[in-house]
């Protein structure tokens, strides 16, 4: 993982591994695509859009009560971005214009993610880990979930 950043997160009992994953991917939204290694794909994308679209109408609230022409723009412009944002729970092979993309280890191992944030939620070996990592560009991100 030379040239890359690294961060280790660990949930607290009230966070959801989702909402976590949402918030943090909704931070770094601007720097690249973005791929989630997981066991249950599906099942971590269903809930993590749900988060994603709670972010938004927190985001509409702020809008809306916002008086500064300046920063309903800004606001205005990131809904927009954020609205627009594709996510998949298909293998990279069959879906790879996908903003965030959730997979398994084995599926990313075929078509390796090229992501400039690699999230990895379970257990992953540390030679797969590389192998991962192995087409990600120079200061990309690595966050790995521990308990």
């Amino acid at each position: 993982m030379i040239g890359l950043y690294s961060e280790k997160r660990t949930l607290k009992d009230t966070t959801s591994l989702s909402f976590d994953l949402a918030s943090h991917i909704f931070g770094r939204r601007v720097n690249g695509k973005v791929a989630v290694v997981t066991d249950q794909p599906a099942a971590l994308l269903s809930a993590t859009r749900k988060q994603w679209l709670r972010l938004i109408r927190l985001r509409q609230r702020e809008l809306s009560s916002t008086l500064s022409p300046q920063r309903k723009l800004e606001i205005a412009h990131d809904l927009e971005c954020l609205r627009g944002t594709t996510f998949t729970s298909q293998p990279p092979v069959t879906d790879p214009q996908a903003d965030i993309s959730f997979a398994t280890v084995e599926q990313f191992l075929q078509a390796p993610p090229i992501c400039k944030t690699l999230y990895i939620t379970d257990g992953v070996e540390r030679h797969e880990q590389y192998m991962l990592v192995s087409w990600m560009p120079p200061s990309g991100l690595v966050v790995i979930y521990g308990r």
